[in-house]
């Protein structure tokens, strides 16, 4: 019953709650929302009519989310680039909030021996902290939202994917051990700069010496996209995980970049 509210709650209303307490359900929001963007297009073929102003009319969505709309964001921009292409696109398998954290032990990696690791500084904006700088991970959840044990994952086996965060790795006493080495901090000086930037910097101390690394858009970011190439191996990692096969794979990717690709055809090559 508490799992049915929670999922009547996200699908009504996407809140971040559902990250708290080891939740199952944060992947919940976007796969609602991306289930109902489907669904509105298809609604938009049937010539079914809708309200003339959804968004800005006396009872609609804005007058809704809050009490001073301000209308003219939705048309007057800064800059000649639409707002769906500043969205940023995960690289990583964890929370945005760790993303520069990962990027930056991803560089350090080739560089050290994980067994001269004494401690690990993770520097990073106050939101960063709030809530994911916990170094208990019972569930694959929560090793998700998890700053600590992201950059230990990171470190010990070069990668941050959806492979990176399974079942053995949560239980990996080694990876647990290195996750219990590190230690999230707020930067006063990077939480100035959110949320223009979401940055971080890692120092890694070993026996010896010590190895630093500042990032300030990771991979994924506007300001640092993935190139066509990552992108379609993202989705190739992701649909070989979720179970479709390699030549399934290429069928979608095949035609998703088609100028009048079948959304019907697409459907039935992942619907199996």
């Amino acid at each position: 019953m508490n799992t049915a509210i929670a999922a009547a709650v996200a699908g009504a209303a996407g809140v971040l709650e559902m990250q708290e307490d080891g939740s199952d359900l944060k992947p919940y929001n976007v796969g609602r929302a991306s289930m109902d963007a489907v669904v509105a297009a298809m609604m938009g073929k049937t010539g079914l009519k809708g309200p003339n102003d959804a968004i800005g009319g006396k009872r609609g969505f804005v007058s809704v989310m809050t009490d001073t709309p301000h209308l003219e964001q939705l048309t007057d921009f800064n800059s000649d680039t639409l707002a769906v292409e500043q969205v940023y696109r995960k690289e990583y398998a964890a929370c945005r909030h760790a993303h520069p954290a990962i990027e930056a032990a991803l560089r350090i990696k080739p560089q050290i021996n994980i067994s001269d690791i004494e401690k690990i500084e993770v520097l990073t904006y106050l939101q960063a902290t709030e809530g994911h700088s916990y170094i208990e991970v019972p569930t694959v959840s929560a090793a998700k939202m998890s700053i600590p044990f992201s950059v230990a994952v990171a470190l010990a086996t070069g990668s941050a994917d959806m492979k990176a965060f399974s079942f053995e790795n949560v239980a990996n006493e080694d990876i647990l051990d290195l996750t219990r080495k590190v230690e999230v901090k707020e930067d006063v000086n990077l939480t100035a700069l959110n949320p223009q930037k979401r940055a971080a910097i890692v120092v890694v101390h070993t026996k010896n010496d010590e190895y630093l690394q500042r990032v300030d858009y990771p991979k994924g970011e506007p300001e640092n996209p993935l190139s066509k190439e990552e992108l379609e191996n993202k989705f190739r990692n992701l649909a070989l995980y979720g179970g479709l096969t390699s030549e399934e794979c290429d069928a979608v990717i095949d035609e998703i970049w088609k100028e009048d690709f079948s959304l019907e055809k697409i459907m039935n090559l992942i619907g199996k």
